[in-house]
């Protein structure tokens, strides 16, 4: 049976429309004024606050057998879930100079712990706490991460825009708060750098270049400190990649401004901790 091919303009029409009415939701408002500094970290995070008590108290209770038999959505989940996605739009249309408050408060989050209004439990969200811990926000910020290929060469200007606004962003998050996602730097120096799949074309890769130098620039000394961490999680970050990578954007052709910013991140990072 041959291949149904993949109607490209209805599957951005289609991110567009989730696009839209995730930026329509109250939570991104919050977000929004943040970002254009009508509304104050202390509030944004006061207004988080108010409305995970509010969903916590319009979740019905049910008995254990209940529970067991119908299972229903949590409404805090559903609401650190819409949060999460919220703040990964959010970062998609703000340039990184603009980013900064969107950090802070991740950070503050972090920082609260929130107890059930009704059983005075600590408030859980798939075993995590709620706010400390991020729930939801793992899966949230793989589904975006995993669904946009650098070496795309179809992607157009707003969706490399977007894109580079979002890694600037995990980049940043990564090396403030507790929330890491160094995984996906691993992943675009794989895409910029290789060893590739079967069939990958010089000229496809030459953007993912620029994707991996985004991550040297902003979170250079946070890759060089997972070199020969002995977690498993990180068995990839080692002094070998690391020189591998770096010949690959000295030797690469057209890096341009930007690959030269990089450049100089690795070798800051390099003289400061001589191998």
């Amino acid at each position: 049976m041959p291949r149904r091919r993949i109607n490209t303009g209805q599957v951005r029409a289609n991110k567009q429309k989730y696009s839209d009415a995730t930026a329509a939701s109250p939570e991104y408002h919050i977000l929004d004024a943040l970002v254009k500094h009508t509304l104050s970290i202390e509030n944004a995070v006061q207004n988080i606050i108010d409305k995970t008590i509010d969903a916590a108290n319009s979740q019905p209770e049910l008995t254990e057998e209940e529970k067991k038999r119908y299972p229903v959505p949590s409404s805090v989940g559903n609401m650190c879930y819409t949060f999460a996605v919220c703040i990964i739009e959010c970062a998609q249309r703000t340039e990184s100079e603009q980013q900064d408050s969107l950090v802070d408060l991740i950070v503050r989050l972090q920082d609260v712990e929130l107890l059930d209004p009704k059983t005075a439990d600590p408030l859980k969200v798939d075993g995590k706490l709620v706010w400390k811990e991020l729930p939801t926000f793992g899966y949230s910020f793989a589904d975006e991460l995993g669904s946009v290929n650098p070496q795309n060469i179809d992607m157009t200007a707003e969706e490399r825009r977007r894109w580079e606004n979002l890694t600037i962003f995990c980049a940043k998050l990564s090396v403030r708060s507790k929330f890491n996602l160094m995984l996906w730097a691993l992943t675009a120096l794989y895409y910029a750098f290789g060893p590739w799949e079967k069939g990958v074309e010089p000229q496809s890769a030459h953007y993912a270049v620029r994707v991996a130098c985004l991550w040297y620039i902003h979170a250079a000394d946070k890759m060089w400190e997972l070199i020969g961490d002995q977690d498993k999680l990180w068995e990839h970050y080692t002094l070998e990649n690391w020189k591998r990578w770096k010949h690959c954007l000295v030797n690469g052709q057209n890096v341009g401004k930007l690959g030269q910013e990089a450049l100089s991140e690795i070798e800051r990072v390099e003289a400061r901790h001589p191998a």
